[in-house]
């Protein structure tokens, strides 16, 4: 199964992913995380897109195919941009090691839900939640603001992204 990145305008993204969803088989998702805020003493959900200005498609067609159907259904739809891809090769999907890193971002139907974890000696351990096996991407962890900062790499470009994650202590 290969797995495409559409770069589309902002706030197309879900316009976009159910215009695919609706008219194949192929499985568009835009990646939400949910954010837990505090606003007049209690505790809000709030789901926020986790790579702003993007749909992910996966499919069985290889990259030729894809292209072709990208050209012919989506070059014309309004808030389209282009199909993203590698800059020294013309390879369109995301490499095998590039889908199983963001594996954890597409289940539970695209919504990235809070992790909790701990801190021991300067290690992060996350005991639940989608970030468990993740560890070792986290760049930064903000207590505060209970986020972590995630580095992960997509043709060939390291993005950052934020994540919620809550830190239950720190053992030294």
């Amino acid at each position: 199964m290969n797995m495409y990145v559409l770069f589309v305008l902002g706030k197309s993204e879900h316009r976009i992913k159910d215009y695919i969803n609706s008219k194949t088989l192929f499985e568009a998702i835009v990646p939400v995380k949910v954010k837990l805020l505090r606003r007049k003493g209690e505790v809000i959900r709030e789901e926020v897109l986790l790579f702003p200005n993007y749909v992910f498609v996966r499919c069985d067609l290889d990259p030729p195919c894809f292209r072709a159907y990208v050209q012919r259904y989506l070059s014309n739809l309004n808030g389209f941009i282009k199909l993203l891809q590698y800059k020294d090769k013309d390879i369109e999907s995301l490499s095998q090691e590039e889908i199983g890193l963001l594996k954890p971002f597409f289940t539970n139907r695209g919504v990235f839900e809070p992790s909790i974890g701990f801190i021991q000696h300067d290690r992060v351990f996350i005991t639940e939640g989608p970030l468990k096996g993740l560890e070792s991407n986290i760049k930064h962890i903000n207590r505060h603001k209970k986020e972590a900062i995630l580095e992960l790499t997509l043709f060939n470009e390291v993005k950052e992204v934020k994540v919620s994650c809550e830190i239950l202590s720190k053992l030294t």
